[in-house]
């Protein structure tokens, strides 16, 4: 019988030395590893290109995880703003006959239009990341694993992520909670960062001690990112809206995110109405038409039937061709009361 170290429990005869015994293989102990730093992104080496497996790949990868967040804050506050949208004009979207079915089509529209532009920026910066990467070799994937080993570096990025959308949100929640204007930059500034100090650097960090909480964190910067392309995209369109609903004014960003631009020309039994003005037509249903006059600056419910007819239909025109139309009806009543006319005489 021998102990686990392969020596002999009795002691040795007389002259005689002790002989080592080689232990089996099952009284190997094997030793614990040592804990690994979840903080640390994992590389594997990349045979082709002979350094750390590319970070263009890990950022790829995280893109995914951002890119839903964005996308759904970025369509829910769209979808707000198309009630202020059509509120410029003194409707609601139910009145100019457009349901959730038609709102949907025309902002997933405006997401691929957002998602054509933004894929060339990707493309160039993934490329100029890899041809840095070429160039550095070895140094540049020690100098992101260095990077990655003080979990604080990426937690202060990403605050700092944080304090920019918040930011450019500043106005809109100072005018929200405090009835404040927003005006003031320094001021807002100044808290964005104090609510990025206390509010995010701490969490973002200890949100990098797990792979959950890392996406976790992706997915906030995700969200905060749409929100904040959607309230900028919200407020350029308010002020498109009221040009248009002032001065008439063709906009190319209401056409992006599915404003019709159709003029018309009203006729009730072949007459023009409103003296041949043209009008902005924001919608059909079933109750009728949902119209605007620039010119007087008032929406119009025509009922469907009554004799209603919508003549020369024009999509963006220019000032030229309304005054036109215009003038072309105008210049059917007269010949239409002068026919009639020379008929009552004879």
């Amino acid at each position: 019988m021998r102990n686990p170290q392969g020596q002999s429990p009795y002691p040795p005869a007389q002259g005689t030395a002790a002989i080592p015994v080689r232990p089996p293989d099952w009284a190997a102990v094997a030793e614990p590893e040592p804990p690994r730093d979840t903080d640390e992104a994992e590389t594997e080496p990349d045979a082709e290109n002979g350094d750390v497996k590319s970070t263009v790949f890990e950022f790829l990868d995280q893109l995914g995880d951002l890119v839903m967040p964005l996308a759904i804050a970025l369509y829910a506050v769209l979808y707000i703003s198309m009630q202020y949208l059509y509120g410029t004009f003194g409707v609601n979207p139910e009145q100019a006959g457009i349901d959730q079915g038609v709102l949907f089509g025309r902002l997933l529209y405006t997401l691929v239009l957002l998602v054509l532009l933004a894929l060339p920026v990707i493309g160039i910066y993934v490329s100029i990341r890899w041809l840095f990467q070429r160039i550095a070799g070895d140094r540049h994937g020690a100098l992101g694993r260095r990077i990655r080993a003080n979990p604080w570096i990426p937690a202060g990025v990403l605050a700092v992520v944080c304090v920019v959308l918040y930011w450019a949100l500043m106005p809109l929640l100072l005018n929200f909670v405090f009835g404040a204007s927003g005006d003031n930059l320094a001021l807002n500034l100044g808290l964005a960062l104090l609510l990025g100090a206390v509010a995010f650097v701490v969490p973002m960090r200890m949100l990098s001690r797990s792979p959950v909480g890392r996406f976790t964190r992706r997915v906030i910067c995700g969200a905060l990112a749409g929100v904040t392309i959607g309230f900028s995209l919200a407020g350029t369109v308010s002020e498109e809206a009221n040009l248009v609903a002032t001065q008439g004014a063709e906009s190319a960003l209401l056409n992006a995110v599915g404003f019709q631009d159709q003029w018309v020309v009203v006729q009730r039994d072949d007459k023009c109405l409103y003296d041949g003005a043209t009008m902005l037509l924001l919608g059909t249903s079933e109750a009728g038409y949902a119209l605007y006059d620039v010119g007087l600056q008032q929406a119009h419910f025509l009922p469907v039937g009554d004799n209603i007819t919508l003549d020369y239909v024009m999509m963006s025109p220019g000032g030229a061709d309304m005054e036109a139309a215009s003038q072309a009806c105008l210049a059917e009543d007269a010949a239409e009361k002068k026919d009639k006319d020379k008929d009552q005489g004879d």
